[in-house]
């Protein structure tokens, strides 16, 4: 008996390109552009020439659009990869491009096992009724009341109700993901609930390189300008309940922050105050959940506003290492206890340790 022939045919070296593109950019998971990159030399060189998973990656987190160049670090040499360069990248590059956005992907698709709380330190609001005791720092802390008196932070009253209001946080590190936000309206001694209408979030980075790393001390902002911010990502309007309870606004999928900053817009005014006829904004908490890609990620901005990711290949698997998070806080525990340690959040503690001696010796 003759021996079978293989007619078997590669259509990757057969069809025509563009045919072949369309194909190969069906497929939503990154787990089949994985597979698909080693069935065969030919389908490895052409997934990773084509830069299908970078594709897929802008397209699960368009934050990744912004991004002029990747710095590599490892094992102490230096790799650019300039994607505005008129030259083409060379194979070897292109695979390291590969590599990366194949951990990025994987963080994207892990971070809604266990998020835990992202704020690095609350960088203002756009109007604070009386400082310190309702400044917006008060909004990490659990909305109990302290030695100090209530924790919670109140906007400027308005004649207007559809006035919106915003507050600004700085994420830990970077490039963030956020998977869902908890917000608590706070409840006054008049017993209203002094709720927003609704929510909405942004997140992205600041033009200029020189707000990249806030100054702890000069925090929080008495007034916010977003304008000075450029936004890559902005969620769906969430109602807001009229509840004096911590409500989850979880987003339709994760979101990548290239910049490590989130505004948090309250639009409309739900209650008006009985005495003055003003309506007011009040919160008692805020938590921003996710995960920070520390060490393995983080951003270099050039004087011009370029945006370099900074990619650690060696530090990959810590900063993927979603550990378990333990949901079920005390909120009785005092501020330093909402920290892991200095170490891990120095600017938060700075920020809560200066508004509490504030509050405590006025």
């Amino acid at each position: 008996m003759a021996p079978r022939r293989n007619t078997s045919i590669d259509f990757v070296e057969y069809l025509q390109f563009d045919l072949v593109m369309i194909i190969m950019s069906l497929p939503d998971d990154p787990i089949d552009i994985i597979r698909a990159s080693v069935v065969s030399r030919a389908w490895h060189h052409f997934v990773i020439n084509n830069s299908f998973l970078k594709n897929l990656c802008i397209k699960k987190a368009p934050a990744i659009s912004t991004i002029d160049s990747v710095m590599v670090q490892e094992d102490g040499a230096l790799t650019i990869i300039d994607y505005r360069s008129r030259h083409p990248l060379t194979f070897e590059i292109l695979k390291k491009d590969h590599i990366m956005y194949s951990y990025l992907l994987e963080a994207l698709s892990k971070s809604s096992i266990a998020p835990s709380d992202a704020v690095e330190c609350v960088v203002g609001a756009s109007s604070t009724q009386s400082y310190p005791e309702e400044s917006v720092v008060n909004v990490v802390l659990p909305s109990i009341n302290y030695s100090w008196g209530d924790s919670y932070w109140s906007s400027t009253g308005c004649h207007d109700r559809n006035v919106p209001e915003k507050i600004m946080f700085k994420l830990y590190g970077d490039v963030c993901i956020v998977t869902e936000i908890e917000i608590q309206p706070f409840q006054r001694l008049d017993h209203q609930v002094y709720s927003a209408n609704s929510v909405r979030l942004r997140m992205g980075h600041p033009k200029s390189y020189n707000d990249l790393r806030p100054n702890v001390e000069s925090l929080p902002f008495r007034e916010i300008n977003d304008d000075n911010y450029v936004w890559t990502y902005t969620s769906p309007e969430f109602p807001m309940l009229e509840e004096a309870s911590l409500q989850s606004f979880c987003l339709p999928e994760p979101a990548l922050c290239i910049g490590g900053y989130l505004l948090i817009e309250l639009l409309g005014r739900a209650q008006k105050d009985p005495i003055n006829g003003l309506y007011y904004i009040c919160l008692g908490h805020v938590r921003i959940l996710g995960h920070w890609l520390l060490p393995a990620f983080d951003i270099e901005m050039g004087l011009s506003g370029s945006i370099s990711l900074k990619y650690h290949p060696n530090a990959v698997e810590d900063a993927l290492d979603f550990l378990p998070y333990d949901d079920e806080e005390n909120e009785d525990e005092e501020f330093f206890d909402l920290v892991d340690s200095e170490e891990d959040r120095p600017m938060l503690v700075v920020q809560l340790e200066n508004m509490i001696n504030i509050r405590r010796f006025e």
